[in-house]
């Protein structure tokens, strides 16, 4: 079986052939960025996904979740402002 990563959105996998596809182990592994709730409260309800995709990885199942942060690093934000500051000049 082949891997799936999502750092797109959780809504672009459909969540229950996933969970299937990694329950009946067609997938070797699952690495997931993102949740099927955002922007995700920290919740474990069953409407993130979070808590179903914990209960995989604790069966035994190759499940990888990292959080969806890449946005908050200090570059990020530099490299926005500076897009920000070019597209005001730009227009201006």
């Amino acid at each position: 079986g082949g891997g799936l990563v999502n750092v797109a959105r959780g809504a672009v996998v459909d969540r229950a052939a996933l969970f299937s596809s990694v329950e009946q182990r067609e997938l070797r592994g699952v690495a997931v960025d993102v949740f099927w709730r955002e922007p995700f409260e920290g919740s474990l309800d069953d409407e993130s996904g979070l808590q179903a995709l914990l209960d995989l990885r604790a069966a035994g199942h190759n499940v990888v979740v990292t959080p969806h942060v890449a946005g908050t690093t200090e570059e990020s934000i530099e490299t926005m402002a500076r897009v920000f500051a070019a597209s005001v000049e730009t227009h201006l």
